[in-house]
């Protein structure tokens, strides 16, 4: 467990990854920016764990829709919503890029370099990321 404020949340620790300054809880799933709880819709989260999960390969509009939204008619632009809201919430990769990539009429791409974390939420050298 890992108390954030006044509120106990339960870290999971199935997968961590980090890229920049967050840190994704992929099976919680909850993303974190320096240790503080990144406020995302969860189907944005959700959106946002494929991606990470996918990163570096194209990612369809369909193959994102039925991993978020499975069973369920959504309206593309329900998709874009969120993607948007990813985007604002990363900002840019060190080299100016975003984060996430779209690749016209096919999907998109999480482009960010991603290291898998260990469970323990402290850095080996006790500090928080560079970005922080």
């Amino acid at each position: 467990m890992e108390e954030i404020g006044k509120t106990v949340i339960r870290v999971s620790g199935d997968r961590f990854y980090e890229f920049g300054p967050f840190r994704l809880d992929s099976s919680a799933p909850l993303l974190l920016r320096c240790g503080d709880v990144v406020p995302l819709p969860p189907k944005a989260l959700d959106v946002l764990v494929v991606l990470v999960d996918k990163r570096g390969m194209l990612v369809s509009r369909d193959e994102l829709v039925s991993a978020v939204w499975p069973d369920t008619f959504v309206e593309e632009s329900n998709l874009g919503h969120h993607v948007s809201i990813l985007r604002k919430t990363l900002g840019n990769v060190d080299n100016g890029q975003p984060y996430i990539e779209t690749i016209s009429k096919r999907g998109y791409r999480f482009t960010g370099p991603v290291r898998q974390a260990a469970v323990d939420v402290q850095h080996p050298n006790g500090d928080e990321p560079s970005e922080c």
